[in-house]
Protein backbone atom coordinates (compact mmCIF):
# COMPACT_ATOMS: atom_id res chain seq x y z
CA UNK A 1 0.00 0.00 0.00
CA UNK A 2 2.61 2.64 0.76
CA UNK A 3 4.59 2.26 -2.77
CA UNK A 4 1.24 1.79 -5.00
CA UNK A 5 -2.06 2.90 -2.51
CA UNK A 6 -1.70 6.57 -3.62
CA UNK A 7 -1.86 5.47 -7.48
CA UNK A 8 -5.42 5.25 -9.38
CA UNK A 9 -6.80 2.33 -11.31
CA UNK A 10 -5.16 3.63 -14.60
CA UNK A 11 -1.29 4.34 -13.27
CA UNK A 12 -1.63 0.75 -11.54
CA UNK A 13 -3.22 -0.88 -14.95
CA UNK A 14 -0.33 1.55 -16.79
CA UNK A 15 2.57 0.33 -14.61
CA UNK A 16 1.60 -3.74 -14.55
CA UNK A 17 0.90 -3.48 -18.89
CA UNK A 18 3.69 -2.28 -20.05
CA UNK A 19 5.98 -3.64 -22.53
CA UNK A 20 7.98 -6.89 -20.83
CA UNK A 21 5.67 -7.39 -18.30
CA UNK A 22 4.14 -10.89 -17.87
CA UNK A 23 0.50 -9.35 -18.70
CA UNK A 24 2.11 -7.63 -22.16
CA UNK A 25 3.73 -10.87 -22.85
CA UNK A 26 0.67 -12.99 -22.51
CA UNK A 27 -1.74 -10.61 -24.03
CA UNK A 28 1.32 -10.44 -27.27
CA UNK A 29 1.67 -14.32 -26.84
CA UNK A 30 -2.19 -14.36 -27.77
CA UNK A 31 -2.25 -12.01 -30.06
CA UNK A 32 -4.76 -9.50 -28.01
CA UNK A 33 -2.89 -6.50 -27.30
CA UNK A 34 -4.90 -4.94 -30.04
CA UNK A 35 -8.15 -5.82 -28.97
CA UNK A 36 -6.98 -4.59 -25.75
CA UNK A 37 -5.90 -1.51 -26.75
CA UNK A 38 -9.04 -0.96 -29.27
CA UNK A 39 -11.27 -1.68 -26.71
CA UNK A 40 -12.47 -4.65 -28.34
CA UNK A 41 -12.67 -6.68 -25.19
CA UNK A 42 -10.62 -6.19 -21.68
CA UNK A 43 -10.80 -9.61 -20.30
CA UNK A 44 -9.58 -13.27 -21.07
CA UNK A 45 -9.73 -16.54 -19.72
CA UNK A 46 -5.58 -16.76 -20.71
CA UNK A 47 -3.52 -17.35 -17.46
CA UNK A 48 0.09 -16.79 -16.85
CA UNK A 49 2.39 -18.29 -14.40
CA UNK A 50 3.63 -15.99 -11.50
CA UNK A 51 6.35 -17.82 -10.90
CA UNK A 52 7.72 -16.47 -14.29
CA UNK A 53 7.89 -12.65 -12.11
CA UNK A 54 10.11 -14.41 -9.37
CA UNK A 55 14.12 -14.82 -8.25
CA UNK A 56 14.56 -18.78 -9.20
CA UNK A 57 14.31 -19.85 -5.30
CA UNK A 58 11.22 -18.06 -4.94
CA UNK A 59 9.93 -19.37 -8.01
CA UNK A 60 10.21 -22.74 -6.65
CA UNK A 61 8.82 -22.00 -3.15
CA UNK A 62 6.02 -21.10 -4.90
CA UNK A 63 5.51 -24.54 -7.37
CA UNK A 64 5.97 -26.30 -4.09
CA UNK A 65 3.44 -24.52 -2.25
CA UNK A 66 0.89 -25.02 -5.26
CA UNK A 67 1.52 -28.71 -5.23
CA UNK A 68 0.95 -29.17 -1.44
CA UNK A 69 -2.25 -27.30 -1.97
CA UNK A 70 -3.08 -28.81 -5.11
CA UNK A 71 -2.01 -32.36 -3.45
CA UNK A 72 -4.17 -31.45 -0.04
CA UNK A 73 -7.34 -29.98 -2.24
CA UNK A 74 -7.57 -33.59 -4.05
CA UNK A 75 -7.04 -35.75 -0.91
CA UNK A 76 -10.15 -33.27 0.92
CA UNK A 77 -11.99 -34.10 -1.99
CA UNK A 78 -11.94 -37.69 -1.99
CA UNK A 79 -12.00 -37.72 1.97
CA UNK A 80 -9.07 -38.96 3.17
CA UNK A 81 -8.47 -36.31 4.93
Amino acid sequence: MQKYGHLTANQLVAKTHKEGTLWYNAAKEHELLEPFTQHECNNSDYQTALSLALALCTAETYRESLDIKQTANILKASDNV
